[in-house]
């Protein structure tokens, strides 16, 4: 799987941030590009 975007919360990006332990847990391969500012909790 592969993600493009501005990594930004109107874009969905934390949406997928939950979902990536079960998507390599599954065998998956996950690729993120992207810019976009960091939200101050996560920095």
């Amino acid at each position: 799987m592969s993600v493009v975007s501005r990594l930004t919360w109107q874009k969905g990006i934390d949406l997928l941030k939950p979902v990536i332990p079960g998507i390599v847990d599954r065998g998956g391969k996950l690729v993120v590009y992207g810019q976009g500012a960091l939200p101050s909790s996560t920095r």
